[in-house]
Parts: structure tokens; C-alpha cells; sequence
């Protein structure tokens, strides 16, 4: 194992601890496929509402508040506390 291996697991554990977890900024279209099933609406909202959660879970984890992304019904999902690898 990579140092850089043994790290990634052991961030991945300290997630778990603290009941985080990872997963993508951006469903595919089989998660957006099965969302709009079994919430009754289209892809395209299904999409959006994923991202929405995204950013809700994202806000009240990093700062404890809870923005009012349902009154302020917007294109433009911020992502703000989503960290990613490239």
C-alpha cells in the first residue's frame, strides 16, 4: 500500500466516524433515471434536486446554517464546500 493509499483510507474512516460520506457532485443519468421514477418527476428535475441536497447537506455540515435554498429556487447550485480530486 501507497502512502498516499493508507491516507485516503484513513480519511474515508474519519468520514464514516462522523458520519460523512463521499459520493459524487454529479449524479449520472442511472441515478437520475431512478430519482425521477420514484419521485414522480422528469431527469432533468430529479438532477437538480440531487444537487440541491448536495448543497444543503454541504451548508449545515461546514458552517451550521441552513440557507434557504427552497425559498431561493435558483439554476445556479453553488458547490461551494465540495472538495474535488482531479
Amino acid at each position: 500500500m501507497t502512502l498516499a493509499f493508507d491516507n485516503a483510507l484513513k480519511m474515508l474512516e474519519t468520514f464514516s466516524e462522523i458520519g460523512l460520506t463521499l459520493t459524487v457532485a454529479e449524479p449520472n443519468d442511472y441515478m437520475c433515471r431512478i430519482g425521477a421514477k420514484i419521485g414522480d418527476v422528469d431527469q432533468q428535475t430529479a438532477r437538480r434536486i440531487y444537487r440541491f441536497m448536495i448543497d444543503a447537506a454541504l451548508d449545515e455540515y461546514i458552517d451550521g446554517s441552513q440557507s434557504d435554498l427552497i425559498d431561493n429556487q435558483t439554476e445556479n447550485v453553488k458547490h461551494g464546500g465540495i472538495i474535488r480530486f482531479d
